[in-house]
């Protein structure tokens, strides 16, 4: 506590206000290791459920380290990637911290949490509504972790200062009701005799309380004070990325409060590059160790339940059972899949702006999507591949007149009529 106290005495006395965002790190940095290992986890969980799914994990940082370089993740536990994003509660934070703290006792390491990293699968880099939602809750629990303070005013009297005497005392405030009210008292007789004769102020005896009441007044008339206090700050780190390796997205979060004010801030600053740093006593990831991790700690959906859909392959669905007509939008089984990854998309685009919408025909399309993606979660949890079909079929007969793609042609689902030029009169799968 002295330490700190004296520190900001120091701060102080230099007559410059720091401010939060001229101590925080100006990039994201990464060992190799640690970047290595962000990199290869998406990949590993697409080889392992056949999907290009998200992930979530929190990155530490050694104590100590003035750079506060990302040392290694740590997955988040019991984390459930099946409907195409991941969430993040407090106690998520917490039992991670918990387990840092029994990995540092085990292995002889320092580390803690300093943010949060969440795969987006072959998805564009953009963080959600809900990706902020979580990194909010991250930089709530961890903030203190790089905590640290700095003088800032205390602004008591906002307004032009007026001091009166009255019954033996100054007091000193503002013109406006919201200024506060400051009063100095003097203490005994004694040691206000003592103080007058020590500066060579004659008095006489019983007025050396108004002697020395006036000499404090005319002081303060003559004196500058600032009042200061203390602004106590947090940082946390905020990454995204993808399988298709493109350059992460990467942010940096701070929140401060004020000692005795208790105002709060907060600000997240975006567009960081990530540094990539060499460090001694790297981690060292290896495939193995790492498929290992991951099924520790996160619920992998069966590959199994996503044949059904197939894997969208440059314009055309394998697997799936299509196989003529590469880049048609032929209603297979396959489209199903690629209608569930793009209504995703669209639904990252639009999210935190369906409320603010005032377009009617705006609202419908955002209405379609959701309704969609809740189809397909429906499917999701469906037992069996006949209970799927079911869903699926119900849901596009439905809402959209079509009948399973076994029954339909690729002509129809194109919007081709019989009477026009490209009319193929056929086209079904083969």
């Amino acid at each position: 506590m002295a330490d700190e106290l004296e520190e900001l005495l120091q701060s102080s006395e230099t007559g410059r206000r720091i401010t939060p965002r001229e101590i925080i790190p100006g990039v994201v940095p990464f060992t190799e290791g640690a970047y290595k290992k962000a990199d290869m986890i998406g990949p590993i969980i697409k080889e392992l459920t056949g999907r290009d799914l998200e992930w979530s994990a929190f990155m530490l940082a050694q104590q100590g380290d003035p750079n506060y370089v990302v040392r290694d993740l740590l997955l988040q536990e019991g984390q459930d990637i099946r409907f195409g994003n991941v969430e993040i509660k407090g106690e998520d934070v917490a039992r991670a911290s918990a387990k840092v703290q029994e990995r540092n006792q085990k292995e002889g390491t320092n580390f803690y949490v300093i943010g949060w990293i969440h795969g987006h699968g072959r998805s564009f880099l953009v963080p959600s509504t809900t990706d902020r939602q979580n990194f909010e809750t991250v930089i709530n629990s961890v903030a203190l972790n790089t905590e640290q303070h700095v003088l800032v005013p205390l602004r008591l009297i906002e307004t032009e200062a007026v001091r009166k005497m009255r019954n033996g005392r100054i007091i000193q405030t503002g013109r406006a009701v919201e200024d506060a009210v400051i009063e100095y008292s003097l203490r005994e007789d004694a040691r206000l005799r003592s103080l007058l004769r020590r500066h060579g102020i004659e008095f006489e005896e019983g007025e050396e309380r108004e002697k020395a009441l006036s000499l404090l007044y005319s002081l303060l008339g003559a004196t500058s004070i600032e009042y200061q206090q203390a602004n106590i700050f947090g940082f946390s780190y905020f990454v995204i990325m993808n399988n298709r390796h493109e350059k992460p997205y990467a942010a940096i979060a701070w929140a401060s409060e004020r000692a005795i004010t208790r105002t709060r801030r907060a600000e997240l600053i975006e567009g960081l590059e990530i540094k990539r740093v060499a460090a001694g006593n790297d981690i060292v990831v290896s495939e193995e160790s790492l498929e290992q991790e991951i099924r520790d700690n996160i619920d992998l959906p069966k590959k199994g339940l996503f044949s059904l859909f197939g894997t969208y392959e440059g314009g055309s669905y394998w697997d799936g059972g299509y196989s003529g007509g590469r880049g048609q939008p032929y209603w297979g089984r396959g489209a199903h899949e690629h209608a569930f990854w793009m209504s995703r998309e669209l639904l990252r685009t639009l999210e935190g702006r369906i409320s603010e919408c005032e377009d009617p025909e705006d609202k419908s399309k955002m209405r379609e999507v959701k309704s969609l993606v809740e189809m397909l979660g429906k499917v999701e949890r469906a037992r069996t591949r006949n209970a799927q079909m079911e869903i699926i079929d119900s849901y596009f007969r439905r809402n959209y007149g079509w009948q399973p793609a076994e029954e339909q042609e690729t002509d129809e689902l194109l919007g081709r009529e019989p009477n026009s030029p490209d009319y193929k009169g056929g086209g079904k799968k083969e």
